[in-house]
């Protein structure tokens, strides 16, 4: 089946869906924007298990929005979004509603700038983990942000994530034998020419301490687009998106220590000077197979230049075409996206940073050689140390090789390019 929702002066829309309860009902919430003022309000609707509306809720209140919605006990809901959402101040706020939308409780964070909180994971215990970003903490503008509060949304701890340029917040997306998997978008890109994101994957404990965290970038340091994620208990992590190199849909499956299973990118046809296609969800069935929903350019009538909604069903294994993992149908590609360590920024001046996929588990050194395979640098780098430093100010411009080397073994390599100062 399927149900419209209509508002009228109503210039666009965004909406958000809830997991679905045992029988069947579940929510939607998102924001509205008004034709003439502009203005932001934020609507949540009830769902049954025909995906007919039961009941509508439009937000008094100015410029907010629904960004998280988390599915709770007794039919009951949670939001997350922000309050003064489009301005410059915005708060995350987070609230508790019964099955007929009545607020229960609702209570805000931030700072004196913008936050927003995007998702929301519940563990155990009845607490809340929600991620965003913020521009009021941390060390640059648009950080990750993770917040974790007891059940009725007391503040426990907070922490931030990022660089000194413009990450794009993060999402929390399932909670799992006591840890929170992630996923999120950090400025890795040092090149003034490259623009974008990269994003990762990653595994936290309750402290928000990272235990491993998967970079999604390609060999070219271009950048990709994570659009969704969801977990199955059997099949593991699976994200999807755009991989931006071929703007084609990307999926990718990862078992629960990070490693890459598969990837895939899908394409329909190619119209110029358009992102064509990409995946915005990824659902898991119990049998292994997988459905994406996306966005492509029309398969059956060409003559248009918009696109179509795109659906996929593809087995266990990414395939459209049973056994594309061992042959090559044409129509998907592997993306070489994996990725042991970056450096950022890179090219760098006068300091650059290694940021690891996982904490290291023992005492190591960084080593840099020249072109001429001459020594001129060792860090030390200590067993649990994620980021790793490097002052660069004594270098000359160039070329330099990075290694990352433990009792004479060469744990990783990479290069970096030092800028005149």
């Amino acid at each position: 089946s399927r149900s419209y929702i209509e508002f009228p002066n109503i210039r666009f829309s965004t909406a958000n869906l809830s997991s679905v309860s045992s029988n069947g009902i579940f929510y939607n919430s998102g924001f509205l924007v008004k034709t003439v003022s502009g203005e932001r309000k934020m609507f949540f609707n009830k769902h049954n298990e025909f995906g007919d509306t039961v009941w509508t809720i439009i937000w008094d209140s100015s410029d907010a929005g629904g960004t998280g919605i988390l599915l709770t006990d007794n039919d009951e809901f949670i939001l997350t979004g922000g309050l003064g959402f489009g301005g410059t101040t915005a708060d995350i706020f987070l609230s508790k509603h019964d099955s007929n939308g009545n607020n229960i409780w609702i209570q805000t964070y931030g700072g004196s700038e913008d936050e927003i909180g995007f998702g929301i994971v519940q563990d155990n215990l009845g607490n809340l983990y929600i991620g965003g970003y913020t521009n009021s903490f941390g060390k640059g503008k648009y950080d990750n942000y993770l917040l974790k509060t007891d059940p009725v949304g007391g503040k426990i701890w907070d922490k931030t994530y990022g660089t000194k340029r413009s990450e794009g917040g993060m999402v929390p997306f399932v909670f799992v034998d006591d840890f929170i998997f992630c996923w999120g978008h950090m400025d890795t890109l040092g090149a003034l020419s490259q623009t974008g994101d990269n994003n990762y994957v990653a595994k936290l404990d309750l402290d928000g301490n990272i235990i491993w965290r998967k970079f999604v970038v390609d060999n070219n340091s271009l950048s990709t687009t994570i659009w969704n994620a969801t977990f199955h208990p059997k099949y593991g992590i699976f994200l999807c998106g755009e991989y931006n190199v071929a703007s084609k849909g990307l999926a990718m499956r990862f078992d629960l220590d990070g490693n890459l299973i598969w990837q895939r990118t899908y394409s329909t046809r190619r119209i110029p000077a358009w992102d064509q296609c990409y995946f915005t969800d990824i659902d898991v069935l119990d049998n292994g197979d997988i459905i994406v929903l996306g966005t492509a350019p029309s398969i059956t009538d060409t003559t248009r230049l918009d696109r179509d909604i795109w659906v996929l069903r593809l087995d266990s294994m990414g395939c459209l075409v049973p056994g594309c993992d061992t042959l090559n149908t044409g129509i998907q590609d592997p993306a070489a996206l994996t990725s042991t360590f970056l450096i950022y920024p890179n090219p760098a001046r006068k300091q650059t940073k290694i940021l690891l996929e996982r904490p290291l588990t023992i005492d190591a050194e960084v080593l840099l050689f020249n072109f001429l395979g001459q020594k001129v640098m060792t860090v030390k780098a200590y067993q649990g140390m994620i980021d790793l430093p490097l002052d660069l100010k004594g270098l000359g411009a160039g070329i330099y090789v990075v290694q990352i080397v433990s009792n004479g073994e060469v744990l990783g390599k990479g290069k970096v390019v030092v800028d005149a100062h």
